[in-house]
């Protein structure tokens, strides 16, 4: 192994290099494909449809809640 680095230095960085190079690149277009989509949802929070809250009175005097209740 020793013997092959020393034999081709530049094949060797030249390999490690790209190596490098196309993790850069997907990590580059990683982040800005997570960007956008987070930045889409800042912009078009209100798009979204809200969920309403009902109370139901007429079931919640029908709870048996003697005792908790003081």
């Amino acid at each position: 192994m020793r013997k092959f680095f020393n034999k081709h230095p530049e094949l060797t960085l030249a390999g490690i290099a790209a190596v490098l190079l196309v993790i850069t690149v997907v990590y580059y277009f990683w982040s800005i494909t997570t960007l956008i989509a987070n930045f889409n949802k800042a912009i078009n929070i209100g798009v979204e449809k809200k969920q309403q809250i009902d109370f139901n009175l007429k079931d919640a005097a029908g709870l048996d809640l003697k005792g908790l209740v003081q």
